[in-house]
């Protein structure tokens, strides 16, 4: 096998007893790298578990793949990496050429997305992290209420909520004012905000997430949450205003993406290529190159977006200041401009 090819492998890990498996492999993986000043990439995949522990639902992190782990770098430095007592040993090709067991690049790209997709699926969602709407039809799943199904009814400043339980369809609803930590979206109402103050009140918390992601990081519970909920409530939104729909669908394609949702990805951008020549003003330019050029890693794109931007002004809009604070924040991160 060449030693000095890096190629991505295919490793058995076990970690030692009272060890989490997931922060001893990515601690081992550090380790190494840090004292023998290397670059191997690690890939554990995990997805988000759900179990119920006494009246509560408890998400953790398991891995996807068992023991085995995927980590990419050349011959030598895996086997010193195996050779020391941390846990990793070489997988045996038994059906292969080579003895070990590797993975071609685009295979790994093509499970990484599908891997990312798995994870980034819920059964539920922590109620205090999504913007649920008045009139949605919800399913609690945790607490003494576990099982019980009504429509929301929010109530400002706080994490609880009043589910409006229909007893019968001639005596009216029952309204309980519960405390649900966790619900299950069953149907979005019918008649909810307007488009744009959707968009409007997502766009600081993908500002946020999109932070998070261009910093290599997953995607946590609550962000899942939240961008899983804007996507399943935005993604048939016909808003009547070509402008609108086409930041929209903008978004749609970077949280698709964001989701490892490959077939969402590519619908979405194929519909905002169609509109994207009713694009016209500066800020939702700059605005969708810069979601499109941290989504897909393109720093030209991004050198479009800081062109795109306007000239500072003593008195700017919020969208416009809270834009141009995520630029700075990305300048200054990737040593830009």
């Amino acid at each position: 096998m060449d030693s000095d090819a890096i190629r991505w492998f295919v490793l058995n890990h076990i970690p030692g007893p009272g060890s989490s498996r997931i922060s001893a492999v990515r601690r081992a993986v550090d380790t190494f790298n840090n004292r023998h000043l290397a670059c191997i990439e690690l890939f554990a995949p995990t997805i988000v578990s759900a179990s119920r522990i006494g009246d509560r639902m408890v998400c953790s992190e398991k891995p996807l793949t068992y023991h085995y782990v995927f980590v990419r770098g050349t011959y030598s430095e895996i086997k010193s990496l195996c050779q020391g007592s941390n846990g990793f040993s070489f997988v045996i090709d038994h059906g292969g050429g080579s003895r070990y067991a590797t993975v071609s690049d685009r295979s790994m790209a093509d499970f990484m997305t599908i891997a990312r997709a798995c994870r980034n699926t819920l059964p539920f969602f922590p109620l205090d992290s999504v913007d649920l709407e008045s009139g949605d039809l919800v399913e609690v799943v945790d607490g003494p209420f576990a099982g019980l199904v009504g429509y929301f009814i929010p109530r400002n400043k706080s994490v609880r909520g009043n589910i409006m339980i229909q007893v019968s369809q001639n005596l009216g609803t029952v309204a309980y004012d519960i405390h649900a930590g966790y619900v299950r979206v069953l149907e979005f109402s019918k008649s909810s905000r307007r488009g744009y103050d959707q968009i409007d009140a997502f766009v600081p918390k993908l500002y946020g997430i999109l932070r998070h992601h261009s910093d290599g990081a997953p995607l946590t519970t609550r962000e899942i949450a939240v961008l899983t909920v804007f996507h399943r409530r935005m993604s048939s939104a016909r808003l009547g205003d070509r402008k609108v729909e086409a930041k929209l669908t903008a978004i749609l394609y970077a949280v698709s993406r964001l989701l490892g949702d490959r077939a969402g990805e590519e619908d979405f951008y194929k519909r905002y290529m169609k509109l994207a020549d009713s694009v016209t003003s500066p800020v939702t330019k700059s605005f969708i190159s810069l979601v499109f050029s941290i989504v897909d890693g393109d720093r030209e794109e991004y050198a479009r977006g800081v062109a795109s931007l306007p000239p500072c002004e003593p008195k700017e809009s919020c969208a416009l200041a809270l834009l141009r604070e995520e630029y700075d924040y990305h300048n200054i991160k990737n040593n830009i401009g």
